[in-house]
């Protein structure tokens, strides 16, 4: 699942609490989604992706990394992955 992933990528030693607060989010949005899964509510998953474009918008406004360190936007930059749209009345069973 891509939340694991995203929980095992973080460097909780240069990380801090930046670190351990996006842990602690990546667990709440699993949770939200297994209880969207168990339940078959869609308001779990609504909620959950409201979070994740929060956190998008944010990973997009922070600068690319540069061979130089953290700085400004290149020129053509472009986030790799576009968000799909949301998938309304799409049966959540995994």
């Amino acid at each position: 699942m891509i939340l694991l992933e995203l929980q095992n990528s973080l460097d909780h030693d240069r990380g801090g609490d930046l670190s351990a607060r996006l842990h602690s989010l990546y667990d709440y949005l699993r949770e939200r989604l297994t209880a969207a899964n168990l339940e078959q509510r869609e308001e779990p998953l609504t909620e959950v992706e409201r979070l994740l474009m929060t956190l998008l918008e944010g990973w997009r406004a922070w600068p690319p990394r540069t061979r130089t360190g953290w700085g400004p936007a290149l020129p053509g930059y472009a986030p790799a992955l576009e968000p799909e749209p949301a998938m309304a009345g799409r049966s959540w069973v995994y």
